[in-house]
């Protein structure tokens, strides 16, 4: 990982306290069925201060475009589409 470089944004989401991929790390039960599960404003609030993350890292470059690139996205279209 470098300052510059592409790098998925799942730890934006760990930030957040939100990430399903860390049942796979760790011994967590019902945590991945739990995130998916999870009340949409529950999720949306979570893509918020993703959103709020990546406007931060942005500050001195607000003409660049953000690509958010991770598998977690696809199981929460619609609160990625609310949010962004």
């Amino acid at each position: 990982m470098a300052a510059t470089a592409p790098d998925e944004c799942l730890p934006l989401m760990e930030r957040a306290m939100f990430n399903p991929v860390l049942a796979a790390w760790f011994d967590v039960p019902g945590y991945f069925e739990w995130c998916l599960q999870a009340d949409h404003r529950r999720v949306v609030d979570r893509y918020l201060y993703h959103r709020t993350q990546l406007q931060l890292m942005q500050g001195d470059h607000p003409h660049r475009r953000w690509v958010l690139k991770a598998p977690l996205h696809g199981f929460f279209l619609r609160a990625v589409a609310q949010v962004y």
